[in-house]
Formats: structure tokens, sequence, C-alpha cells
């Protein structure tokens, strides 16, 4: 990109690695303040996931 494009004198792409950053911190803080998933949660996650009834893969 051009310097128009860029925000506050950042590049797209390094503003993109600091998004990036402040947000995986800002998922870590949130995190602490809550309880993990109940168990049927994350059955239901996993099974989305890897279906049991999927199969064997075509064509890879």
């Amino acid at each position: 990109g051009t310097k128009e494009d860029w925000w506050f004198g950042i590049s797209p792409e390094g503003f993109g690695t600091f998004a990036m950053i402040v947000n995986f911190t800002v998922s870590l803080v949130i995190s602490a303040f809550f309880p993990p998933p109940p168990d049927e949660v994350q059955e239901i996650v996993d099974n989305i996931r890897l279906p049991n009834d999927a199969g064997e893969a075509l064509n890879h």
C-alpha cells in the first residue's frame, strides 16, 4: 500500500500485527474472568470438529 493507506504512520501490515497482539491479549484477560465451559459444551464442539458419522475423507 501507499502512505495514504497507513494509520497513524503505521503500515497496514504493521497495524494488523499490532491488532493481532492486542486481540490475543484481550482474549487471555477476558478468559481469566470466566470459568471453563462445561463438559457438555466441550463435547459439542469436539463433535462438530470431528463428526462420528463422517466416515473417511474422499479424494484426498
